[in-house]
């Protein structure tokens, strides 16, 4: 109890074990909380991990800050952040990447065909099922998939990131609307963020995480999805095609058609509401993402007292494009496949050796994700390194302080739900007695703090752009 691979180098919190607890040739690591009925065998838990309530834990790898409880886990791989409550459970081998949130009552797998190794569940991060919501193998989820509530007896292929997923009406087939959560659920993808922050009670962090929902895997799978949509649409509606890739053309009048897509369901079409709305929101945040890393660049510049432009364009690499996540950690696969040849050759030979790898990735990850961020904004202006100039500089760092308040308004809008629905008031006598249970949108914190750094990044963005100009 308390070990790790390398126990002997690290300081971590104790671990408490408590009552009724059954624990079988399994590893433990530092600060987790272990009680209540638990049983667990054959398994490992990463650090600052909580399992509880009777929750079994069987074959299976469980990331650090993670809880689990009243739960089944069985044969799985499961990344940090995991959360998992209320009588669900695992009849399938997964591997979800982090930062999910299984809902009561949710199924993931069907039974098993036979007792061989015959199916996988994988999701990518921010993986939520709904309340009683079931899924059949073999199926994959990209990041930060919603899915609604109900049974889904196909295999699927979620290839759109951030979108809800859900039945059809006549439960035949499926429905996604791409980027859902940015027009419609931006309060709780922001808020996680700083929640997983945190939250993140590890003493020492010897595994490297990825907080931020926009990062090079996800903004690659936002790249492919726009190039999805875009491709469907100028197969079936042309001149809708023409009027998504125009800026602020056909975002309101085009917004509720849809489409059918092969591919995404077995034997089926699956049906996507609206794919110009889900090309723009993608769009929109790819710039954000872009020019997040821009204005850290520009703020480097300005440090060392050189042209913007010219810095960029001195220290720029041509980014990598095919990103993997390894138990948290964002990394290019052609690194990983270094990596992997390293210990096929012997290298490699101790997991201190494994560890240090992983550290010099790390320690190469900002200047990466830098060079990817700013490709993916030029990108989508249609533009080259080669084509930066301090002017180009400061309209694109213009340009995201609108994104950023759009941002902030769509977390606001999200969260302002549940104080002017009407039917949030109907077990209070009055208002008032609702506002002093309750609060108001004005008491939370999160917005408020979320506010407080918008303002902060507007206010950077427009002083840098004086500084250019």
């Amino acid at each position: 109890v308390g070990a790790d691979s390398s126990a002997g180098s690290y300081i971590g919190l104790p671990s408490q074990i408590g009552e009724g607890v059954e624990l079988v040739n399994g590893i433990v690591g530092y600060g987790n909380r272990i009680f209540y009925g638990i049983k667990a065998v054959r398994f490992v838990t990463g650090r600052n991990v909580q399992l509880k309530y009777g929750a079994r834990l069987i074959n299976s790898y469980l990331g650090c800050n993670s809880t689990v409880s009243c739960c089944e886990i069985l044969n799985n791989l499961i990344f940090p952040f995991h959360e998992q409550h209320h009588n669900n459970s695992f009849l399938i081998a997964s591997t979800l990447l982090g930062q999910s949130n299984i809902a009561a009552g949710a199924t993931i797998g069907s039974n098993h065909n036979s007792r061989a190794a015959d199916g996988e569940i994988l999701a990518g991060r921010g993986f939520w099922p709904g309340l009683l919501s079931s899924f059949k193998h073999n199926s994959r989820f990209a990041s930060f998939t919603l899915v609604a509530r109900g049974s889904y007896p196909w295999e699927m292929n979620i290839t759109l990131p951030f979108s809800l997923v859900s039945l059809s009406p006549d439960q035949r087939t499926i429905q996604v609307m791409p980027g859902y959560w940015f027009k419609y659920n931006m309060y709780a993808l922001t808020r996680n963020s700083a929640k997983f922050q945190k939250r993140d009670l590890r003493i020492t962090k010897e595994q490297n995480i990825e907080f931020d929902y926009l990062a090079p895997d996800t903004a690659e799978e936002m790249v492919a999805a726009r190039q999805i949509l875009l491709k469907a649409l100028q197969e079936s509606l042309p001149e809708i095609a023409q009027l998504a890739v125009t800026p602020k053309t056909g975002k309101k009048n085009k917004s509720e058609i849809e489409l059918q897509l092969p591919d995404m369901v077995k034997g089926k079409n699956a049906i996507i509401l609206k794919p110009v709305q889900g090309f723009h929101l993608y769009g929109e945040m790819l710039k954000i993402y872009g020019a997040r890393e821009l204005k850290n660049a520009v703020e480097q510049a300005m440090a060392a007292g050189e042209s913007p432009a010219a810095y960029i364009t001195r220290r720029f690499h041509h980014p990598y494009r095919s990103w993997v996540n390894i138990g948290g950690q964002i990394i290019p696969e052609d690194a990983l496949l270094k990596i992997i040849k390293k210990i096929s050759d012997g290298a490699i030979k101790k997991w201190s050796e494994l560890h240090a790898e992983y550290d010099g990735a790390w320690a190469n990850y900002p200047l990466q994700r830098r060079d990817h961020g700013i490709f993916c904004l030029l990108e989508m202006h249609n533009k080259k390194i080669g084509e930066l100039t301090d002017t180009l500089v400061a309209e694109l760092l213009t340009e995201s302080i609108a994104l950023a308040q759009n941002m902030l308004r769509s977390a606001i809008d999200s969260r302002a739900k549940d104080f002017t629905n009407p039917f949030g008031r109907i077990t209070f006598k009055s208002q008032e007695e609702m506002t002093a249970v309750v609060g108001t949108i004005k008491d939370n914190s999160f917005l408020n703090a979320f506010k407080r750094d918008t303002a902060r990044y507007c206010r950077e963005v427009r002083k840098l752009v004086q500084q250019i100009q």
